[in-house]
């Protein structure tokens, strides 16, 4: 495990933020169900929602990049599953890197106040943090 000062996890989290702010449209974060693939390998089916964040896409807070919806009523849900894992893209629909989705407090880089999506509902993403 490496120890590292806040300010150099800062400085990484402000980094993530550029890099998913990269581009004329806003970062986004597929959402499935299932077992995560393999780094950037294919997702097998659709995603159940996609989320579209603020730009910029976040605030760092304590070392932490701190996501910010861009609707904070929440995304449409497209299909009905439960939430397990998280595949973000830059503006540029690039992909950047995958993650856990949980329920608050699962330990998810991306929360819900719910993991059971149900197609045509709203899910507002809770307070989550990379880094």
């Amino acid at each position: 495990m490496i120890s590292q000062s806040e300010d150099f996890r800062a400085a990484a989290s402000l980094a993530r933020r550029n890099y998913l702010d990269t581009g004329a449209a806003n970062a986004t974060i597929e959402i499935y169900d299932g077992t995560r693939p393999a780094a950037g390998d294919p997702a097998a089916g659709a995603p159940l929602l996609v989320v579209t964040l603020a730009k910029p896409c976040g605030l760092v807070a304590s070392g932490s990049l701190v996501l910010e919806q861009n609707d904070p009523a929440g995304d449409l849900i497209e299909s009905t599953g439960d939430a397990s894992w998280a595949r973000f893209f830059n503006g540029d629909g690039e992909w950047a890197f995958d993650a856990d989705a949980s329920l608050e407090g699962g330990g998810g880089e991306v929360q819900f106040p719910d993991i059971h999506l149900l197609a045509g509902g709203r899910v507002p993403l809770l307070p989550s943090a990379i880094g």
